[in-house]
């Protein structure tokens, strides 16, 4: 079976959330409270669960499970687009920066 979202994208996720997280300059503790202003409250333990790179924590899937409305959340701080979270493009800019201004 061929898998929609693989481990390897799931690994680049994580790795470009930290990697946009702190070319921020934003703790956690930070980002969950501009997210909270923003009206998506994520809580700074998810946050930092979404980074988990140690396979043997329980909480390392955390990942593969947010919600599409965290992940559109973090590609509007971040103003980069979804598909570059993801782990499927490269392209950091969202195609459409028209879109993202009336959703972010």
């Amino acid at each position: 079976m061929n898998e929609l979202y693989t481990e390897e994208q799931m690994n680049m996720t994580k790795h470009r959330l930290r990697l946009l997280r702190k070319e921020k300059g934003l703790s956690y503790e930070n980002l969950s409270l501009l997210l909270q202003k923003q009206g998506t409250p994520i809580s700074h333990t998810n946050l930092r669960n979404y980074e988990l790179t140690d396979k043997n924590n329980p909480l390392y899937n955390r990942t593969r499970g947010m919600s599409v409305e965290n992940l559109v959340a973090l590609a509007c701080v971040y103003r980069v687009s979804l598909d570059y979270l993801l782990g499927y493009s490269d392209a950091r800019e969202p195609l459409v920066e028209s879109k993202m201004e009336s959703v972010c």
